[in-house]
């Protein structure tokens, strides 16, 4: 008998205790604990989700929790806002650890990968150069939209990481970073990608109701695990662990599709339900509010108040 594992002649059973020992060891109920938090964040999930390899789409690639939640739709205005958080998850005892530094403006002010707008930027004046000469005044559509001071905003966090890495405890603490590239971040960034190519972007200046679809997203790429998690400051004039439940991680990837600066959050297990409070879902309710009072705004490429001026 094949599952005869101890010559009796019966089927070796696992208990209870067993089964679920055997399941929360290989992070299957990470996995589902992940999809719950998300349905009690109003947001409708799926696990397990596939998706085409963007180097390679004759490759199906997956992504272990994927969530979305509409912020707002018009049909009249053929207009829609969402959040879509996508997960991968890593059970595990052994701690995380993420080093990096402080923020600074100009990581405050990069463009993202994680927002899809339906405009990078608008045309909001002009500066006269003289003889006739003049340069056009941009704005970037999160600070036209005013969507940068909404609370929890996604472009205000104090640290950014370059660098993830997990400890492991073998005679003493030793930091190893083997298979977390290719297993959290670059999928992550792969899913990332696929779904920034679905996003409806029309190339028309103005937008067209009824005749193409306009939509904005907001993506939160995240690693959940069950280890303990740690921030190091390297710039810091004395260098220590602190532990956190939650930092980002920026890294850069360069092949054929998925190209950029992307940008992760980690996240503890114990803290996903306070991180979707505080940095998902604030903001999201923030920017419905700020849809409903002026939705053309959204989908306009110039901007109409200047334009009406004249100026």
């Amino acid at each position: 008998m094949a599952d005869d594992e101890n010559g009796t002649g019966r089927i070796t059973r696992p208990t209870s205790d067993e089964v679920i020992s055997a399941l929360r060891s290989s992070g299957w109920l990470l996995e589902q604990d992940t999809a719950l938090t998300l349905e009690k964040n109003g947001f409708y999930v799926t696990t397990n989700k596939a998706f085409p390899d963007p180097d390679d789409p004759s490759v199906s690639r997956e992504i272990d929790v994927f969530g979305y939640r509409q912020l707002f739709r018009s049909d009249e205005l053929s207009f829609s806002v969402g959040a879509r958080v996508i997960v991968e998850c890593k059970q595990s005892t052994m701690p995380y650890v993420v080093i990096g530094a402080p923020t600074d403006a100009r990581e405050t002010g990069d463009p993202r990968k994680e927002q899809v707008f339906r405009f990078p930027s608008v045309e909001t004046g002009r500066v006269d150069l003289g003889d006739g000469r003049a340069r056009l005044k941009t704005t970037p559509a999160r600070e036209y939209l005013g969507l940068d001071k909404l609370p929890g905003n996604p472009w205000e966090t104090d640290f950014i990481g370059n660098q993830l890495t997990r400890l492991e405890r073998k005679k003493a603490w030793l930091a190893d970073n083997r298979g977390i590239f290719t297993s959290l971040v670059y999928p992550l960034a792969k899913a990332v990608t696929y779904q920034r190519s679905q996003s409806n972007r029309s190339s028309y200046v103005m937008h067209r109701p009824g005749q193409d679809w306009a939509t904005i997203d907001f993506y939160y790429p995240l690693i959940v695990t069950s280890a303990p998690l740690f921030f190091v400051d390297a710039t810091a004039a004395n260098i220590e662990a602190v532990e956190v439940p939650w930092v980002r991680v920026k890294r850069e990837i360069k092949s054929a599709k998925v190209d950029g600066l992307f940008r992760i959050d980690v996240v503890t297990s114990e803290s996903l339900a306070r991180y979707l409070d505080k940095r998902v879902n604030d903001f999201c309710s923030a920017v419905t509010e700020v849809v409903e009072s002026d939705p053309q705004r959204f989908v306009t490429h110039q901007d109409h108040d200047y334009r009406s001026r004249g100026a």
